[in-house]
């Protein structure tokens, strides 16, 4: 079967020069000084990966023959991409983006339909189904396609680069894909329906946004706009000392990243307390085994602030309710480790290891901790004080001793070890019974951090997938003088209290970064099955998983 569907629109801007050789080599070196600056696990990544990251002769030569522009664009992406980071990225200054209409993901191993826009895409002209494995794109295996792709996309770990690669096969972003631009004003899909057959449809891609194809050689003066004078406050300085983001990219082309929406169906034996409502910011309800009442919750990340009260609130209840809790953390790209910290504190009954992050410091990051601590005397109360007099001691002694990293320090506040939360009467205030703890190829940075403190501590039963490998906090960057390129490095590198052995797939170590957070019980929601079937088998396993590990804490 061939069908043929009507074109979209190309929305892109062409600028006129190129840079010159030396243009791009010059280029490059500045973002690499920019990592040797600032980039925390630059050793970890020598030690793990076996290559120096800020080795750069081959990159420039490399850089050096491109023929144009874009070329030039790809060999920056791969070289940020060799890292193996999740958090460390570079993307071009482009918003343009290329759709079929359609998404994948990997389910079983292969490449799998699992979301179609019907309004794009109606079943007459497109019959596929949800489930339908895509062979094919213009001729090539995707497959194929994939594994000449990886090679610009950074994940810490490999089944989260899989899947992120497999995404794009439906969605290119030149931000990452620089080639994006290339694309025909159609694609040719070839796919393997439910009972073995094949179907061919030439579709077209829907193209949006700006599209970059060439830069100046030399870019133009910009004017600076005026700013008006401000006072920072003494959140802002505080923040900017502590620079609390444990957050990923977000990866909009992968099902529920980021989503309060719960992964998995809750069939008959669930009922729902929060979500339904559109300013609800998390999930949360009440499953039932046989005559257990097991409770639930999905955090879909943690930048929360304005409403941890009522999950804190919700999580106080279900202890009173229930006789275990599944926490899910699946999907969720990370957010603020302060946040982090503070649901590990509401899922605990005793004191808890905190985690800790060893910094990458520069003058900027002495100075900012000497701000935050003159404010923190002023305005702030002992423990921002403490926290403050720890940076500021820790920073200084870093550069003094010429270390590029510091000893490790907690990731919020000044404590080693952390209470848990306890109410105005003294009591305990968060949920103190079993908890299950539900994680996947997309649970990263911050929600690392809570999978690593839970499992280190013996507080909870891991269940899912190996996490992300993004164990690190991130800051905002800019790229490149000439290729004005955006993007994120790893400016902390998150250290266990434990040291991680896996089997000789990385050096034994006390990181996240890479290692992840493996689980005590894989279970994988990603079968054609739990796809087709809103996740029946997946759900059922998980409560069995759950009920016997309440059994057994009892």
């Amino acid at each position: 079967m061939f069908r043929i569907i009507s074109l979209g629109i190309l929305l892109s801007f062409v600028l006129q020069a190129e840079l010159t050789p030396d243009q791009k080599a010059s280029d490059l070196r500045s973002i690499a000084d920019r990592l040797a600056k600032m980039y925390a696990p630059a050793e970890w990544k020598r030690v793990a990966l076996k290559k120096d990251p800020l080795e750069i002769g081959p990159w420039v030569e490399k850089a050096r023959q491109t023929a144009n522009d874009l070329a030039y664009y790809e060999v920056v992406v791969e070289y940020i991409a060799s890292l193996q980071d999740g958090h460390t990225y570079y993307i071009l200054p482009s918003t343009f983006r290329a759709t079929l209409g359609f998404g994948v993901d990997v389910y079983e191993g292969k490449v799998v339909i699992d979301s179609i826009d019907r309004t794009r895409l109606s079943e007459a002209d497109f019959a596929a189904k949800i489930g339908d494995e895509l062979l094919k794109i213009d001729g090539q295996a995707v497959g194929d396609w994939m594994a000449a792709t990886s090679r610009l996309l950074g994940e810490g770990s490999p089944g989260t680069l899989r899947r992120a690669v497999a995404g794009f096969l439906t969605v290119r972003d030149q931000a990452l894909l620089p080639r994006a631009v290339e694309l025909g004003d159609t694609a040719t899909v070839e796919i393997m329906q439910e009972g073995g057959t094949t179907a061919s449809y030439t579709i077209p891609w829907r193209k949006t946004g700006y599209a970059v194809r060439t830069l100046p050689g030399i870019p133009a003066v910009k004017q600076a706009a005026a700013a008006a004078a401000s006072e920072e406050t003494f959140e802002v300085k505080r923040t900017r000392a502590r620079r609390d983001n444990w957050k990923t990219r977000d990866k909009d082309w992968v099902l529920g990243v980021g989503s309060k929406n719960m992964l998995f169906g809750g069939g008959d034996a669930f009922v729902k307390r929060v979500g339904d409502a559109a300013s609800d910011r998390f999930t949360s309800g009440i499953f039932t085994k046989g005559e257990r009442k097991i409770g639930y919750v999905r955090v879909p990340q943690f930048n929360f602030s304005s409403v941890f009260t009522a999950l804190a609130n919700e999580l106080a209840a279900l202890d009173g309710m229930t006789e275990g809790l599944i926490l899910d953390l699946m999907r969720n790209p990370g957010g603020s480790a302060c946040g982090a910290q503070a649901l590990v504190a509401r899922v605990t009954g005793d004191p808890f290891r905190v985690f800790r992050a060893q910094h990458r410091i520069t003058f900027g990051d002495v100075l900012s901790a000497w701000f935050y601590l003159d404010d923190a005397r002023r305005f702030g109360d002992a423990d921002d004080v403490a926290e403050a007099e720890l940076l500021v001691r820790e920073y200084e002694a870093a550069l003094n001793e010429g270390r590029a990293l510091t000893n490790p320090l907690p990731v919020c506040g000044s404590k080693e070890t952390e209470e848990p939360f306890r109410n105005a009467e003294g009591a305990l205030g968060g949920y103190t019974k079993p908890v299950v703890l539900l994680v996947d190829e997309f649970s990263a940075s911050a929600s690392e951090l809570v999978a690593s403190s839970l499992k280190d501590n013996g507080r909870a039963l891991v269940v899912g997938k190996r996490t992300a490998g993004a164990g690190g906090s991130v800051i905002d960057a800019e790229y490149g003088t000439l290729s004005e390129g955006q993007g994120a490095i790893t400016w902390a590198l998150g250290v266990r209290p434990v040291e991680i052995d896996t089997g000789g797939e990385y050096p034994v170590g006390p990181y996240v970064e890479n290692i992840a957070v493996r689980p005590d019980k894989e279970l994988d929601l990603m079968t054609v099955d739990n796809l087709k079937n809103n996740g029946a088998a997946f759900r059922e396993a998980l409560l069995t998983l759950a009920d016997e590990f309440i059994v057994s804490r009892k």
